[in-house]
């Protein structure tokens, strides 16, 4: 089974609410089947975890990777596999629908592609802040300037250091 096809299939198991339903009545099992109530998905998707809910067919988009918020690295991957999953489960589910589709495989393809078109990956790029030489001259006056001043309440001093370190 190759990822796209594992992917549609734990998303239509996860909210199609079948599992665990028999036992908990007609109603409560037509609800969750209607996408009445809100419903936490976990898949794997190209070996990347991806959560999301999903309420009345619809993906709750700030929902999508809620467990990685915390990570903007973490998070980045998650919404940009995301993303893809809901392109690629779109794709696979428009062009290869089953025989005699059901009302839940219609539902499922529609959430996937109203998904694919709205949801927005997070795109964070973290790196180290580039200093000129000047600056780290500019930062090594305003540190000496600054060091001067302990213990000192020359007037000339202060506005030195406060000249100097003007900005930072």
């Amino acid at each position: 089974m190759n990822s796209v096809s594992a992917a549609l299939a734990a998303l239509m198991d996860a909210v199609s609410g079948l599992s665990g339903q028999f036992g908990e009545g007609v109603a409560s099992h037509l609800t969750t089947t209607a996408g009445l109530q809100r419903e936490h998905v976990e898949t794997r998707y190209q070996g990347q975890m991806i959560d999301f809910d999903t309420l009345h067919w619809r993906v709750l988009n700030d929902s999508v990777c809620a467990n990685t918020r915390q990570n903007a690295m973490a998070h980045t991957r998650c919404s940009q596999a995301a993303s893809e999953m809901f392109a690629s489960t779109c794709r696979e589910m428009t062009s290869n629908p089953p025989t005699l589709p059901s009302q839940r495989y219609h539902s499922t393809r529609r959430m996937a592609c109203n998904a694919a078109v709205s949801y927005r990956p997070s795109v964070g790029n973290i790196q180290w802040a580039e200093t000129s030489a000047a600056d780290d001259l500019a930062e090594a006056e305003c540190n000496a300037a600054t060091a001067a001043l302990l213990g000192s309440n020359d007037l000339d001093a202060i506005q030195y250091q406060r000249r100097v370190c003007a900005g930072r």
